[in-house]
């Protein structure tokens, strides 16, 4: 049985300065794939655990965000899906 969680689906219609922040901020350290099932997800994986709190609550989301380890430090990821 599938989880559902709060996402905004309408954030990206209409600009405002935080949709422009965040699509900017998606071009710098964001990434959008489409898994096999064809599943697209959009994600930002850094290490400011703070700035992903902030850009869940915009985005009006319950996401959870994960703690991840890279070769260096460990970084944080927000991921949400859109299975339609």
């Amino acid at each position: 049985m599938p989880i559902f969680k709060k996402l905004n689906q309408s954030f990206f219609q209409s600009w405002s300065p935080e949709m422009a922040y965040i699509l900017g901020f998606f071009a710098a350290d964001g990434s959008m794939i489409i898994n096999q099932r064809g599943a697209h997800y959009l994600d930002f994986h850094i290490t400011d655990k703070d700035l992903l709190f902030k850009i869940r609550k915009i985005f009006g989301s319950d996401h959870n965000i994960k703690k991840t380890k890279t070769k260096q430090k460990m970084a944080c990821k927000l991921s949400f899906a859109n299975r339609e």
